[in-house]
């Protein structure tokens, strides 16, 4: 059929340049602050992959990374992304200012937690770019993490090992056990959207965002809500407990120059009669 030869052939050629893009640096970040929404303070970045194409333009990684997927080509890519998260934070700190100084986060792809390369990924990117391990953040789905929970579990200490720090991101939507957050030195719960936007109108929603802050609270983990869009998003989730979020009420990802000299909007102070803002908590030591 001439029309799937021709969407064959098109797929062949956006494989060919997305090889050709990742060997000859012709990705980008951007990068969305993370803010603390007790002291109203930038707290780090999540590093997302962007790709401007030379002929068919910006593509989103929903147009590119399922491709990277299904080929070979995810385990290059994500090792690209450390790289230049790494870098990138480093030319913040040398830069000055609240970009100075943040954590960094990313995000882990299936593949690449499956293969045999990962923890040498980590290590050669913050080696590089001479970046503290803690400063580094790793981001992994429940079901990504479930499919192969022992040698996950593995590699994920071994990651921690060298001082990285790591996070479940989108938590309760995936393939969700407990033990894992009992077994593996996990750092931080990223709230999935989900139940952000429907907290305001459901009251299951935000009992579980609720019960999510008391547990990590219990294991002394940071929590940050994801997909903030709007001022009663924001009370609320602050009403429950939420430390720290992020989403286009605050800014949409960022590049770099943007991303230095950004400055996170006044918020006014949570209310804590009689008390002071406690310090915030070290992570755990598992």
């Amino acid at each position: 059929e001439p029309v799937m030869h021709e969407r064959l052939l098109d797929r062949r050629q956006l494989e060919h340049d997305l090889r050709d893009a990742i060997e000859n640096d012709g990705l980008a970040l951007a990068y969305q602050p993370i803010v603390d929404l007790d002291r109203g303070e930038l707290h780090a970045f999540e590093a997302l992959v962007r790709w401007p194409h030379p002929e068919r333009g910006p593509l989103s990684p929903a147009e590119f990374v399922p491709l990277a997927e299904e080929t070979d080509l995810i385990v290059p890519l994500g090792a690209w992304v450390l790289r230049e998260a790494a870098r990138q934070a480093r030319r913040f700190d040398d830069l000055g200012g609240q970009a100075a100084k943040r954590v960094m986060h990313v995000n882990l792809s299936a593949r690449h937690l499956e293969g045999d390369g990962l923890a040498a990924d980590v290590t050669r990117a913050i080696g590089e770019a001479g970046l503290r391990p803690e400063r580094f953040e790793l981001e992994v789905t429940e079901t990504v993490m479930m499919q192969n929970a022992e040698r996950s579990a593995a590699l994920l200490h071994a990651i921690c090992d060298r001082g990285v720090r790591l996070a479940i991101d989108d938590f309760g939507t995936g393939h969700s056990s407990l033990a894992y957050l009992h077994d593996l030195p996990m750092h931080t719960l990223k709230i999935d959207r989900t139940f952000v936007d429907r907290m305001l109108d459901d009251a299951r929603s935000e009992a579980i965002v609720r019960t999510i802050v008391q547990l990590a609270s219990g294991l002394g983990m940071r929590v940050v809500a994801e997909g903030i869009e709007t001022t009663e998003q924001l009370a609320a989730l602050r009403a429950a407990g939420v430390r720290y979020g992020q989403g286009y009420l605050f800014a949409r990802p960022l590049p770099p120059d943007e991303a230095a000299s950004w400055r996170p909007p006044l918020l006014t102070p949570r209310p804590r009669p009689g008390r002071t803002l406690p310090p915030e908590a070290p992570p755990p030591e598992r």
